[in-house]
């Protein structure tokens, strides 16, 4: 925001600049108001400055004698009048929908195991927040997991494949970093998980069997918790474009170092404004 203040006050004086010296409330005859009011307004679409094209529809003369005469008190005026209005698609807590392709894979498995990466998906809701050049991203999202392991011993070999649904949490803060036309957001954050559903699919010498992931004592683990660190660019009406990897801490069984971590790529849409 402060930078593009600063470029919004360069603009405005850049305009000024144009019709000479400024002195208190200077002759202004209508043919000088409109080019004046036209060169704002074709700096403002040159400069890629949609605030000021208002501004210059709006201008009426007196105005503009004013800011001829002051330009620094205008640029002042125009400062104080963003720091009220904030970013408009930005400036309260607002609510969205999350699409996710997840891509997840198993770490920790021994040296006769080969991790196979599943393929899934979520969806869900996510509320931003702005502070400033902070952004906070929280997602609730239903998601559905796979990834399997494949075993390799000289003429006995088997694969296994999971599929497990979960209700997840993630929570996610991020720099912004303003670029021309979009926002570079960088960080990361906490993420809960919680198993509802699983299948295990078995598959031998052709062979297939399916059967239920159990949950709880020494089996299946319901509880996962990790960290998120995601990459991402949104534009100024909220949508978002990222890129995340969860490390999760929590192991899969009660006696094994086995993880399923997940790359994310997510698009995000917030609900209009009334």
């Amino acid at each position: 925001m402060k930078s593009r203040l600063i470029a919004l006050s360069i603009c405005l004086s850049v305009c000024s600049f144009s019709y000479g010296q400024y002195t208190p409330l200077p002759p202004l005859d209508h043919t000088e108001y409109e080019q004046f009011v036209n060169t704002l307004r074709t700096t403002a679409l040159e400069q890629d400055m949609p605030e000021l094209i208002p501004i210059a529809d709006n201008m009426t003369y007196d105005e503009a004698r004013r800011f001829m005469a002051n330009p620094h008190v205008f640029a002042d005026e125009l400062k104080s009048m963003k720091k009220k209005e904030g970013d408009p698609a930005m400036d309260a807590i607002r609510i969205g929908i999350i699409v996710n392709f997840l891509m997840n894979h198993f770490t920790g498995l021994g040296s006769a195991y080969k991790s196979n990466p599943g393929i899934g998906f979520a969806l869900g809701l996510y509320a931003l927040y702005t502070f400033s050049t902070v952004y906070i991203i929280t997602e609730i999202v239903f998601a559905l997991r796979a990834a399997g392991e494949k075993y390799n011993s000289g003429s006995y070999n088997y694969t296994n494949t999971y599929r497990l649904g979960y209700a997840m949490l993630f929570s996610s803060i991020l720099y912004a970093i303003e670029l021309q036309k979009v926002k570079l957001l960088l960080g990361g954050g906490p993420v809960l998980g919680l198993a509802l559903l699983g299948k295990q699919i078995y598959k031998e010498n052709g062979q297939t069997d399916k059967s239920d992931i159990q949950f709880g004592g020494d089996y299946w683990k319901r509880f996962a918790a990790g960290i998120g660190l995601t990459v991402g660019i949104m534009n100024s009406g909220g949508m978002f474009f990222f890129l995340s990897y969860t490390l999760f801490l929590t192991k899969l069984y009660q006696n094994s170092d086995i993880r399923m971590n997940m790359f994310r790529l997510g698009m995000a849409f917030l609900f209009a404004k009334k």
